[in-house]
């Protein structure tokens, strides 16, 4: 067999496979919004007040208290703050949404961009945290343009995460507020599979044979 064939062979074992786990129905709110994660699962690295605006006023479309998650220092790409969610179990994560502090239009803060940071079972609780890159190899998400709306930013490839962190990020010192809602579905497979949140994709017959090797080693549940 050439490597034409194998190429073509590749690709379209990529395409059946994804068709198959139905990625596009991956895409159901993880619980920010409704409650199903509970405070008790969230952790941020500091905030002004945490009564006022700690880690259970982050989340997204919701009024509580001081209106979002504010972290105390100012946000600059050196300061390191995060609001963490911990989803109970490897989940897979198909999208972040993010929205500022409105505060009953008092706010006037938001995350312009974020990383997301993410641990999986067996990962060093400490230092085995790593940075979530897209399918272009870039760790920066756009987060919001003002105060009220929403930003949700799909992320190809998907992540597949236990915990996960948002972490602002500001070319030049700015006060950040930040709520979060995550997408995805629950993941039943066993095997994680090398390239999930690495966005390290090669091209050509390398591309094919990694994309199908990453999609065989995966389950989702969609329902």
């Amino acid at each position: 067999m050439n490597m034409e064939r194998l190429l073509l062979l590749g690709l379209s074992m990529l395409v059946a496979c994804s068709q198959a786990l139905s990625l596009d129905q991956c895409d159901q709110a993880l619980g920010m919004e409704s409650g199903e994660i509970a405070d008790s699962q969230l952790t941020v690295s500091s905030s002004f007040s945490d009564h006022i605006v700690g880690a259970h006023s982050a989340r997204i479309r919701t009024e509580h208290r001081g209106g979002a998650w504010c972290p105390l220092q100012a946000i600059t790409d050196q300061v390191h703050e995060y609001l963490q969610i911990d989803l109970g179990q490897v989940t897979v994560i198909t999208a972040a949404e993010t929205q500022g502090r409105f505060g009953n239009g008092r706010g006037m803060e938001w995350a312009e961009r974020y990383e997301l940071e993410y641990w999986r079972p067996g990962w060093d609780a400490e230092t085995g945290w790593r940075t979530y890159r897209n399918v272009s190899g870039h760790t920066r998400l756009d987060g919001n343009v003002n105060s009220y709306m929403a930003a949700k930013t799909p992320l190809d490839p998907p992540l597949l995460a236990a915990k996960v962190r948002l972490v602002p990020r500001s070319s030049h010192p700015r006060t950040v507020c930040l709520r979060a809602e995550l997408y995805g579905c629950r993941y039943t497979g066993t095997e994680y599979g090398a390239r999930w949140g690495k966005g390290a994709y090669g091209t050509g017959l390398e591309h094919a044979r990694k994309g199908v090797r990453t999609y065989m080693s995966t389950k989702v549940h969609t329902s």
